[in-house]
């Protein structure tokens, strides 16, 4: 008996884990592509096998206003993705907050836990983002 149940939670235990490993991979591979585009405004994209240059423009969160006025100072958070598979698909959800301010402080743009839903297919072996939404 004990071996019966020892056998079912190492069942359980294997397909809990190759469920968690992709989904930990993809999740790392949004967050790496979001940050890129954070951290370029949208503008060079080294992932043009994953993600549109559309797309990858529309994951950078960060404000214009920070284009023009070189003293503004930012801060961001990003949590990292959630990956889930569902329906021959994995849909990914992160949150982020944004702020900047001017040399006094105060604050010229912002926004805080905003939600973002990325969708990708499996095509040719790859994950690639397929589509994007960000809660307004």
């Amino acid at each position: 008996m004990k071996r019966t149940k020892r056998k079912i939670l190492i069942f359980f235990f294997s397909l809990l884990l190759l469920y968690m490993v992709p989904s930990i991979y993809v999740s790392a591979k949004v967050y790496t592509i979001a940050r890129s585009s954070y951290d370029s405004y949208g503008n060079l994209n080294p992932y043009s096998d994953i993600v549109s240059d559309e797309t990858f423009r529309k994951l950078c969160y960060r404000s214009d206003v920070t284009l023009f006025d070189q003293t503004a100072t930012e801060k961001d958070f990003m949590i990292f993705p959630i990956t889930y598979f569902w329906d021959g698909a994995a849909k990914t959800t992160y949150w982020y907050s944004y702020e900047a301010q001017d040399e006094k402080g105060e604050g010229v743009s912002g926004s805080r836990n905003v939600p973002v839903y990325i969708t990708l297919h499996l095509i040719q072996g790859k994950w690639r983002i397929t589509d994007h939404y960000e809660h307004p």
